[in-house]
């Protein structure tokens, strides 16, 4: 449970934690990491520029980079498949008295 919670808030607060390393990483992985973070895509969803607030945009070089907000959907449809892949998972171990 400790490992879940773990990989939880490393997917929230990773792509604010990695700070320097994240300016020299490419485009498209920052976007990744954009997109796995909840906080970011929700707040993407919602319109909000979250990386240029003016907190973020003083202490997070990554504000200053070049990168893409995910659009609305594409969390809706990664957080979507792994909920059917967890549900699905979930079902079989149930099915073999695992749980």
């Amino acid at each position: 449970m400790q490992k879940l919670i773990l990989a939880a808030v490393v997917a929230a607060l990773g792509v604010f934690a990695a700070g320097p390393l994240a300016t020299d990483l490419p485009t498209g992985v920052v976007n990744a990491a954009l997109l796995a973070s909840p906080i970011v895509s929700a707040a993407s969803a919602a319109d909000i520029d979250l990386l240029r607030t003016d907190v973020l945009y003083r202490i997070s070089p990554l504000a200053h980079g070049r990168f893409d907000y995910p659009s609305w959907y594409s969390p809706l449809v990664l957080y979507g498949t792994l909920l059917v892949i967890s549900f699905a998972g979930t079902a079989r171990a149930l099915r073999k008295g695992c749980v």
